[in-house]
């Protein structure tokens, strides 16, 4: 004959775990959300101080522009900024590639940093969520890239600019 008492503490013990497992579930949603809503507020600034920089250089009448035009990082990190370009001639179709000016380093790669745009007359061709990564194996120093624009666009007059990255021992 099986003991009634050994099958209620059964039953306890069950009904204690359950409510433990419930209230680890429940504590570890809180901070899950608590670091997503975190992680969305930074992005929201960064993005928009990037509209804002990205804004000011369409008023200061420049048609292409990196923004910003330098950058200090540290090795095995990521930096996002943004390019933009002007259109005042017709609709026409943008290529843009940023790459080096007199440096091999491979470990310094752009993510987004190369394509293709349909500009219409008179518009503004914003990217702002270019992101450098700078790789372990990367050398402490300054490295210069550009912003090559080609295609069908008016580009006459136009100086592809430059953004100076400082790669810094951190």
């Amino acid at each position: 004959m099986k003991s009634k008492k050994g099958a209620i503490e059964l039953s306890m013990n069950t009904i204690i775990i359950v409510i433990i497992g419930i209230a680890m579930l429940g504590l570890g949603l809180f901070f899950v959300n608590k670091v997503r809503l975190s992680l969305t507020g930074a992005i929201d600034k960064s993005t928009s101080q990037m509209d804002s920089a990205l804004n000011d250089a369409f008023e200061s009448g420049e048609t292409a522009f990196i923004r910003p035009m330098s950058i200090e990082t540290g090795i095995n990190s990521r930096k996002t900024f943004g390019i933009g370009f002007v259109n005042e001639g017709k609709d026409c179709e943008l290529e843009y590639n940023i790459k080096s000016i007199g440096t091999t380093d491979k470990n310094i790669a752009f993510v987004g940093g190369k394509g293709t745009a349909k500009v219409l007359s008179g518009a503004k061709f914003t990217k702002n969520n270019i992101q450098l990564n700078v790789q372990k194996g990367t050398q402490v120093g300054d490295y210069e890239f550009e912003l090559d624009l080609s295609g069908d666009c008016d580009l006459d007059g136009i100086n592809n600019p430059t953004l100076i990255v400082n790669v810094v021992a951190k």
